[in-house]
């Protein structure tokens, strides 16, 4: 056998060996996606009775027309952020404007995962103007768990919880407060 033919040999070994490889991967990665998307369709089900309490705004459109005293104007989803990958982005060497870029998924108020990607500017520069937009494309927990990473989805859904815990602990206590001095009124009313 030459040379020649023993590195062939060797090549076709490997080839073989490396395809075998990756279609055992390839079927191993769709079984376990799979079971992670059921696993979060089943914790989107779980969840979409509180989605209504743990909801809140979603920025999805920023637009400030530069000046001093200018308000910006915004507009919202429902839902929480489950997984949060805007980011901005410096251009050139200084940190006055940029590039707003990213993706977020969003479980809405009514239980819908949406992937929000961002395209837009900033500016800090002399009252220069800053805006993005995000388009929203609802996706199936299949998708997600393809694009986002399953246990960051897990976390953000708990994040969520928590986070709906503490603002409805806040909202307790406030409507406590407002009980006690609606009951002191009330006394006085009946005296």
């Amino acid at each position: 056998m030459t040379v020649g033919e023993v590195v062939w040999k060797e090549f076709t070994a490997a080839l073989q060996e490396a395809a075998t490889l990756g279609e055992q991967i390839s079927r191993q990665q769709e079984a376990v996606e799979e079971e992670e998307a059921r696993t979060l369709a089943a914790l989107v089900e779980k969840t979409r009775p509180v989605l209504p309490y743990i909801s809140g705004k979603v920025l999805v459109r920023y637009y400030h027309p530069g000046g001093q005293f200018a308000e910006a104007e915004k507009d919202y989803i429902e839902g929480i952020v489950v997984v949060d990958e805007f980011r901005r982005k410096c251009e050139g060497s200084d940190d006055t404007r940029g590039t707003c870029t990213g993706q977020q998924l969003v479980l809405t108020r009514k239980g819908v995962l949406l992937v929000l990607t961002r395209e837009g500017h900033w500016s800090n520069w002399q009252n220069e103007p800053s805006s993005w937009q995000a388009e929203a494309k609802e996706v199936t927990p299949l998708e997600a768990v393809q694009r986002f990473d399953f246990a960051d989805i897990v976390q953000g859904l708990v994040d969520g919880l928590r986070e709906a815990i503490n603002e409805t602990e806040k909202k307790r206590k406030q409507l406590e407060k407002r009980a006690s001095r609606l009951a002191g009124s009330k006394k006085l009313v009946e005296d």
